[in-house]
């Protein structure tokens, strides 16, 4: 399988899934070059429980599958 010049990362199932025009992958498999990143936390209610936005309980299976989220 080739990938495309612009692919900064040679993740399989990333690439497999980009040749077949999936959007998420298109973006995973292109990684800026960066000198510092961002720490994302969580969230927390007045109870001290964890809270996930309904749109990020199948974020792991996006980053898994396509590199993006």
């Amino acid at each position: 399988m080739m990938q495309s010049p612009s692919c900064d990362l040679a993740v399989v199932r990333w690439a497999e899934a980009a040749e077949n025009h999936v959007e998420l992958a298109q973006w995973g498999i292109c990684a800026p070059a960066v000198e510092k990143f961002e720490v994302k936390g969580a969230l927390i209610d007045p109870f001290g429980n964890e809270v996930v936005p309904a749109r990020k309980i199948g974020r792991h299976y996006d980053i898994h599958n396509y590199g993006f989220s």
